[in-house]
């Protein structure tokens, strides 16, 4: 399992370092009033992603046979793809107030990251970690390159940066597929569109739970930038989403593998003692890992930005600082999160992250009220997901005891 995650990790660690060395260069291009408006409509994309598939993809993890679950995710991103593309547009163009090509651009992004995703698990099935990793590092570099590309073409603007990212997840998207065999020839008749809906149907608690579990947390990592608008302006949101972005770059790069591999492990392997040894262990290594990036930004937080962002991105290193608190508790909830899912607790999980979500949108909204002072909003969300990862620890662990 560790050399999985190891080979995860190493395709993530370039295609992150590759991330980091461009936000220097790129925060001289673009201003944090851009990154502010395109934070908030990426993470538009991004739930309407998880929305087009409800986390579907999983069941290809647990799949006998990869082509029928494989369809049925297909199936069903058709199924929801009319309603949550018109979701988007009305917000693109009514709330956004953006043209309403950036809208169509938003739902053809949307619909690329929920295929991305879904042919990311079909490699994880067969366990050929190598080839996302090499995916992730493609849609990086492109990705850089797109937004500096298209930065001369188009000049600062949000423009540029959506189309970027589309280009970024396109390129990717063809690599997968192209690696896949599951759209070869084959000798075997395929599966008839009854069986694929019937498939579809018996495995309607994923859709349920597991999709209405990432589509709440989705939310909750993404309620800043739907809130903070209500009292703070579009430099501060850009302030956030580079800090939000800096922050990331560890999750993505240490946790998600941690997560996919170790859900991976769990299906295969069903012998609690063993799932114990590994939950802890994984547990340990994150908690340290999250913690060694907190000091150091609570510490060189603001000096790092200033230094390699510029003058202008200096409040930003405040912001990462109090970010990484709400890190450790992610950190601690990965493996707790794969070991849930894999037990069969994707109910559970989606009741916690529906109330928590519920508890941070208030806390967002009344300290707007009463302080209205956007950093201590911050700080009141962090610390109650460091309070959610920690209470998703508590509760894998008590699952391994029953």
């Amino acid at each position: 399992m560790y050399k999985n995650i190891l080979k995860l990790v190493s395709g993530n660690a370039f295609a992150n370092l590759l991330a980091l060395l461009a936000m220097p260069f790129l925060s001289r291009l673009y201003s944090p009033e851009v990154f502010g408006v395109y934070g908030t409509l990426f993470s538009v994309s991004a739930m309407a992603a998880i929305a087009l598939s409800m986390r579907m993809e999983l069941i290809i993890l647990e799949a006998d046979v990869v082509s029928l679950s494989l369809r049925a995710c297909l199936l069903f991103m058709l199924c929801t793809l009319p309603v949550v593309g018109l979701l988007v547009l009305f917000y693109a163009v009514f709330i956004a107030e953006v043209p309403a090509l950036l809208g169509v651009c938003l739902i053809s992004t949307s619909v690329l990251i929920c295929l991305f995703q879904i042919f990311s698990n079909v490699h994880g099935k067969d366990s050929r970690f190598g080839l996302i990793s090499i995916s992730n590092v493609i849609r990086a570099a492109a990705l850089v390159f797109f937004q500096v590309m298209l930065f001369f073409i188009f000049g600062s603007s949000v423009e540029s940066l959506l189309v970027a990212l589309l280009g970024s997840y396109l390129l990717a998207l063809v690599f997968l597929i192209e690696k896949s065999s599951c759209f070869g020839r084959r000798k075997e008749p395929r599966e008839t569109l009854r069986q694929v809906v019937s498939y579809m149907c018996r495995k309607r608690d994923t859709a349920i739970y597991a999709g209405g579990q990432s589509l709440v947390n989705t939310l909750s990592q993404s309620l800043p930038y739907f809130i903070l608008p209500l009292y703070a302006g579009p430099e501060f949101i850009g302030l956030f989403f580079f800090a939000d972005r800096a922050f990331r770059t560890p999750l993505t790069l240490i946790g998600q593998p941690i997560r996919q591999v170790f859900l991976s492990y769990c299906h295969r392997e069903s012998d609690s003692a063993i799932q114990k040894k590994y939950f802890y262990k994984l547990t340990a290594y994150c908690f340290l890992f999250a913690f060694f990036i907190s000091c150091f930004l609570f510490v060189f937080g603001e000096y790092t930005f200033e230094n390699l962002f510029g003058e202008s991105y200096r409040f930003g290193g405040i912001i990462a600082a109090w970010l990484s608190v709400w890190g450790v508790g992610a950190f601690v909830g990965f493996p707790a999160l794969a070991l849930l899912r894999a037990r069969g607790h994707s109910k559970k999980i989606f009741y916690i992250e529906s109330w928590f979500t519920l508890l941070k949108g208030i806390a967002l909204i009344v300290s707007g009220i009463f302080y209205a002072e956007p950093l201590s909003s911050i700080v009141v969300f962090s610390l109650i997901s460091a309070m959610m990862g920690l209470y998703l620890f508590n509760v894998g662990r008590k699952s391994l005891q029953v």
